[in-house]
């Protein structure tokens, strides 16, 4: 496993397609002058993952760590399986953009939410 010096506080553990374990840990978010950061690290995937989010707050530092999990398997081109989940599902939620401005962020939630009624209804 890569390590950065982090202390993991969530890890996650994914299963490659040949039963090779994936495992993603986030550290707790630390100050850094008027920053936060969020260590993360991915083992198991061609290339090691070690990297950092940084936000005004450890709430935004350790969200953008779970986004940079998130990214990191979506681009690794290695669909991984988490319990027994759909393969290349990270489950871990796309967040919206923000800076947008409000207006721009209830459009798209409005668009999620509209797209997932109409699957719901389908399924019922």
């Amino acid at each position: 496993m890569v390590r950065m010096g982090i202390r993991p506080v969530i890890t996650r553990q994914y299963t490659a397609e040949r039963g090779q374990p994936v495992v993603a840990t986030i550290s707790l978010p630390e100050q850094d002058g008027r920053d936060w950061r969020c260590n993360f690290e991915i083992a198991g995937l061609a290339e090691p993952v070690s990297a950092s989010a940084v936000g005004v707050d450890g709430v935004q530092a350790m969200m953008l760590a779970f986004e940079g999990v998130r990214a990191h398997l979506e681009r690794s081109g290695k669909p991984v399986r988490f319990n027994d989940g759909e393969a290349g599902d990270s489950y871990i939620p796309r967040t919206f953009p923000t800076g947008y401005g409000l207006e721009f962020e209830r459009r798209l939630k409005k668009l999620v939410d509209d797209e997932v009624a109409k699957l719901v209804n389908t399924r019922r």
